[in-house]
């Protein structure tokens, strides 16, 4: 990591220390903060500032620290001269000692920091409390939260003697900001979200969670952004100072820690009720445990999570056994009333090696399959089915779908248990192909398997997920018509539950996104959100698929702010929910690039793609990650990273083409920028025709308009405009019929179009596309001998690529874009916005007719006659 940790934020509290100690209504301040909130830091930090900023004052620090037998002026034993051997009568001792202190300024103001004054002997309080009721020094002190403090220090600041500033954990904005800067580089959205999650605000605990995730390997540097890849790892550090605080523990509060390690959480009735309500009292004093109201019921927690994890691993195993034993008959003797009970039960009973039910397993299997933990939902199943369950068999083939290891499931379909009953066997016939296609890359065989499948799946209760599943896999492996056919079908009776139509909505969504449907497929995708919740339990993936097919949508027909507003909210959910299968966390990052992208974001969407790229590695499931890659590489190109463009090529065309062919033109795609931007512009335009008539002939018509407006803009506008004509005309949404106008202005070398089409892909946000034809009506004009309008257009294109975060295209050519100079464009700007000369002059301390001569070279310059059209060259000047 390299340096100190950095000091980041507290401008609040760090104004309101530097206030006080400069007043003159307080002596100084107290701050009051539970441990690690970073109360040390902070008046390092502000005493450092105060010393550096004022010569006029001596600043002194120390810290107070626990002893077995009290060291008079203990604490103070580093900053004061050594007493005299043999004291005079009457000696004061405290006297003496402030006014030793007052001469060891020299004449300035005496500031004196201490930290965890708390724990400070007698003499040292009453020094310092000398020093701040007489005004003789500054004093700063920290105190912990919870801990008890002598009386004659909390006068201080019940009294204003002192003022208090109560020192909170960190914002999220804050924390963000602390890891950036101690690590130098971009932090992952997930990793942040559990670091911040993980240390809740505390800047010490961030820190070694941190150094112990460095130091573990868990926390690592990949392609310039930072990850943590699998569980929280205490470094001995991290252990040592959790065992600080939890391993002096003894008796009922022991037990009550000790319980919480396993529970996660318990009803304060409950656990006073297993330990006793002193102890559960004190707990919650010092912050060992935090108490939350939910309803009518209180609940007691660990005050972090990571106590919990040092807690089990220092238990013997027997202890560890017979604390969730305690746990499964104190909750299931209360008869289980919370919806987590169950899973909760039966995890004990198995860890504990007490007796558990088949029916209990399963419930919880179900439970742990609703919340996306999969090991665990592999490990209750597994018991459950290994009890006689029936009902377990199909939940454990669909686990094993989605677990990451296709060989161990095609066993497992091949070999069903003995238990497995009809119906059981119906569903595992068809996740056999399902884990053929997804899983083996077997495509064929598995799209056959599930065909055979098919009739038997819709004459079941499987028919409401299996037979939109199918569905979307026909429309992947490229048979859209099969896709919109079957579609028909399950819409007939006999009706889906409503749970199966929402399964329905959603692949209707991603079908139609697909085949050119887009009013279709955001109604139906929204409609999917908008119940996806109620039905998560049942079908877990559910959650946050439907976004897929609605973002899509929106990026095909245009409207590309609400794509992405639709990608981040997505993101921001899978990201922020710890419990979100990672696989859909790697979609919704992937769907946020690719808006990125087409709005002309390069290095956002390099940055979102990253993270797409390591989730896609470290999901159980990675079929689409090829197509995150490909994205990547795209957007790489853009930036003119041709190496790691051509390197990333070379790793997306290893994912399964077959299998997934409804997105391979992406790959397509991706291939045609590389090829244009290392300047073989003829394969590119061949790759991006060759792709457009397979979409064609797919079904895949939103495809169709995207890759012909590459073969346009590479250069080939009259072959891509007949085809794009037709689209334009049934195809929905502002995009297509854009493309096709653009497509008619090239063709045409038709300058004012060209200008109109600018115009219209910067209102839609493509402001890569926007520039792009900006510059091409910038040179049109010119060529026809306009040179005023030429410089316009050159100077619009540059504006807009000046948005687009460093990406640059062959088309995209401001060699003689006009440059102002940084006076001029102030200038400009002010008289876009309406200013005077003279109010101009006025606000930049110029002369007015300097004002002026500014202003003519901006007009011949950019081509304008005056300011009318100058506020068109400035569109930022109609904001506000």
């Amino acid at each position: 990591m390299g340096g100190g940790w950095p000091f980041v934020g507290r401008e609040r509290e760090s104004s309101a220390v530097l206030a006080a100690l400069r007043g003159r209504d307080e002596a100084g301040v107290t701050l009051a903060g539970q441990a690690g909130t970073g109360k040390t830091e902070l008046m390092r930090h502000v005493l450092g500032r105060l010393a550096r900023a004022d010569r006029g004052v001596k600043v002194l620090r120390t810290v107070a620290c626990a002893a077995g037998t009290p060291i008079p002026f203990g604490a103070m034993y580093r900053v004061l001269p050594r007493p005299p051997a043999e004291p005079p009568p009457m000696w004061n001792p405290v006297q003496h000692a402030a006014e030793t202190l007052r001469a060891s300024a020299g004449g300035r103001t005496l500031v004196i920091g201490v930290d965890d004054a708390h724990l400070l002997d007698d003499l040292s309080v009453l020094l310092l409390a000398d020093l701040a009721r007489s005004r003789a020094a500054r004093i700063v002190v920290s105190v912990r939260d919870g801990e008890p403090a002598p009386r004659t220090l909390t006068a201080l600041w019940k009294e204003r003697v002192l003022r208090r500033v109560d020192v909170e954990p960190l914002p999220d904005a804050d924390v963000e900001a602390v890891l950036t800067a101690a690590l130098g580089g971009q932090i992952e959205r997930a990793t942040l979200a559990r670091l911040r999650e993980a240390a809740r605000g505390n800047p010490l605990l961030l820190r070694e969670l941190v150094e112990s995730g460095q130091s573990t390997g868990a926390l690592t540097e990949r392609d310039g952004v930072w990850w943590w890849h699998g569980r929280w790892t205490a470094s001995p550090r991290l252990r040592e100072l959790i065992h600080a605080r939890v391993g002096t523990l003894d008796g009922d509060r022991r037990r009550a820690v000790e319980l919480l390690s396993f529970a996660d959480s318990l009803g304060l009735a409950q656990l006073t009720a297993m330990t006793s309500p002193a102890a559960v009292e004190e707990l919650e004093r010092s912050a060992l445990v935090r108490v939350d109201r939910d309803g009518e019921r209180l609940h007691v927690r660990l005050g972090h999570p990571l106590h919990g994890d040092v807690i089990r691993a220092a238990l013997p195993v027997t202890r560890a056994r017979a604390c969730q034993a305690e746990l499964a008959e104190a909750v299931a003797r209360h008869g289980a009333r919370r919806r987590e009970d169950p899973l909760r039960v039966a995890l004990w009973r198995l860890d504990s090696g007490t007796p558990a039910t088949a029916e209990s397993l399963v419930a919880a299997a179900r439970q742990a399959w609703a919340g996306h933990d999969l090991p665990l939902t592999k490990r209750l199943a597994t018991a459950a089915v290994a009890a006689g369950s029936r009902e377990a068999v199909p939940l454990l083939g669909d686990l094993l779908l989605f677990s990451g290891r296709p060989e161990q499931a095609e066993e497992f379909y091949a070999a069903p248990p003995p238990c497995a009953d009809r119906l059981g066997l119906v569903r595992l016939r068809f996740l056999r192909g399902l884990n053929m296609v997804w899983g083996l890359g077997r495509a064929r065989e598995g799209i056959a398997r599930m065909a055979e499948a098919v009739p038997a799946v819709l004459d079941s209760p499987w028919r409401d997920d299996l037979g939109p599943t199918h569905l979307v896999w026909l429309a992947y492996v490229g048979r859209c018509g099969d896709a919109l056919r079957l579609a028909g079908e399950l819409t007939a009776p006999p009706p889906l539950s409503e749970a199966g139509e929402t399964v329905l909505l959603a692949a209707r969504s991603t079908v139609a996104a697909f085949t050119g449907s887009t009013a279709e497929a955001c109604a139906t995708g929204r409609a999917a959100l908008a119940r996806m919740d109620a039905h998560a339990a049942v079908y877990p993936w559910l959650r946050g698929a439907p976004a897929f097919g609605v973002i899509y949508a929106l990026q095909f027909g245009g409207e590309l702010r609400e794509a992405e507003a639709a990608a981040r909210d997505w993101n921001d959910t899978m990201v922020g929910n710890p419990t979100a299968w990672s696989y859909a966390t790697a979609l919704s990052a992937l769907a946020l690039g690719r808006s990125a992208r087409l709005l002309g974001k390069a290095r956002s969407a390099v940055r979102h793609l990253k993270d797409a790229r390591r989730l896609f590695g470290e999901s159980d499931a990675q079929p689409l990650g090829h197509i995150g890659v490909a994205e990547l590489a795209h957007s790489l190109a853009l930036l003119g990273d041709l190496a790691a463009a051509r390197r990333l090529l070379a790793e997306a065309r290893s994912g399964d083409g077959e299998a997934f062919a409804l997105f391979g033109f992406t790959l397509d795609a991706a291939e045609a920028a590389v090829a244009a931007a290392e300047g073989d512009v003829p394969r590119a335009a061949a790759l991006a025709e060759e792709a457009a008539g397979r979409a064609r002939r797919m079904g895949a018509h939103s495809w169709e308009p995207p890759l012909l407006h590459d073969l346009a803009r590479l250069g080939e506008p009259a072959r891509a405009l007949p085809r794009l004509g037709e689209l334009a005309a049934t195809l929905e949404g502002p995009l297509p019929a854009l493309y096709a106008r653009h497509t008619e202005a090239l063709a045409g070398r038709d300058a004012r179009a060209l200008d109109a089409v600018a115009a219209d892909f910067a209102g839609l946000g493509a402001a890569l596309l926007a520039a792009e034809a900006a510059a091409q009506a910038s040179a049109a004009h010119r060529d026809r001998g306009r040179a005023g309008a030429a410089s316009r257009s050159a100077w619009h294109a540059a504006r807009w690529a000046s948005a687009c975060e460093g990406a640059r295209t062959p088309a995209l050519d401001l060699t003689r874009a006009p440059v102002l100079t940084r006076r001029e464009y102030q200038i400009a700007l002010r008289a876009a916005q309406g200013e005077t000369n003279l109010q101009i002059a006025t606000a930049l301390g110029i002369a007015a007719r300097t004002v002026g001569n500014h202003l003519y070279n901006s007009y011949d310059k950019l081509g304008v006659s005056g300011r009318t059209e100058l506020a068109d060259m400035f569109p930022e000047a109609r904001r506000g």
